[in-house]
């Protein structure tokens, strides 16, 4: 069976300017693969490669085991891809409904069918997204990204700025996406152990190289490992 995403020998960066290196990874649909790593290793620049709005400077980036072209976000998203950023990239004015009526235009779906998966927004229906708090927009910004049935869903830094008890709830939907929606999702959080619990491959970064990559069980079960990859 062919992997629904596989990232091979990637490396990318800015300009000239290489900032990750030799990134591997396959994932199945249904999967999750939770990037880890401390603050500058290079999990977003990893992502926003994968979506296209990078180029990439050698590897490949294939979808259902077509190679995508380098640097193009439209390919990428035409070819269902699809990135939640970690500033969630809200328009402020717009209600949740108008929100998710924009985005379902592709697919051709209800919009109220992303209510199954966040219920909360139901009353927040009406509301522009400026007046959200931090936890509702980020159902929000999840939600229009499942809106577009994404055979490949980025979602970076899920947890920004947002309570833990906050994450606690929102983190299993990734989980739910995966399973219902038959998704490869691509998660770099922070949250280590939270993250861990829902995905079920993991890569540690650092330095813009992955420095340790294994089943996430593996790593729950082992805290000398992800010490050791954290610390050097």
């Amino acid at each position: 069976m062919t992997s629904r995403l596989v990232i091979d020998s990637l490396s990318s960066g800015y300009g000239k300017v290489r900032v990750v290196r030799d990134i591997s990874a396959d994932l199945d649909a249904g999967e999750v693969l939770a990037i880890l790593g401390p603050n500058g290793a290079g999990k977003t620049t990893t992502l926003l490669t994968i979506a296209g709005m990078l180029a990439r400077h050698t590897g490949t980036v294939s979808i259902d085991g077509q190679e995508m072209a380098s640097g193009d976000a439209v390919e990428a998203n035409r070819n269902g891809v699809v990135l939640v950023p970690d500033d969630r990239a809200l328009f402020q004015p717009l209600s949740v409904e108008e929100h998710l009526q924009l985005a379902c235009q592709k697919a051709k779906r209800n919009p109220r069918e992303l209510l199954d998966v966040f219920p909360a927004l139901e009353k927040r229906w009406d509301v522009a997204a400026g007046n959200l708090s931090g936890g509702e927009q980020q159902m929000l910004a999840v939600a229009r990204g499942l809106a577009q049935d994404p055979r490949v869903l980025l979602i970076d830094e899920m947890s920004m700025g947002l309570a833990p008890i906050i994450v606690e709830d929102l983190l299993p939907v990734v989980r739910r996406a995966a399973a219902d929606h038959g998704a490869a999702v691509v998660l770099v959080e922070q949250h280590v152990s939270l993250a861990l619990e829902v995905a079920d491959k993991a890569l540690v970064m650092a330095h813009g190289e992955v420095v340790l990559a294994s089943t996430a069980e593996e790593l729950r079960n082992d805290d000398s490992a992800l010490d050791a990859a954290y610390l050097g």
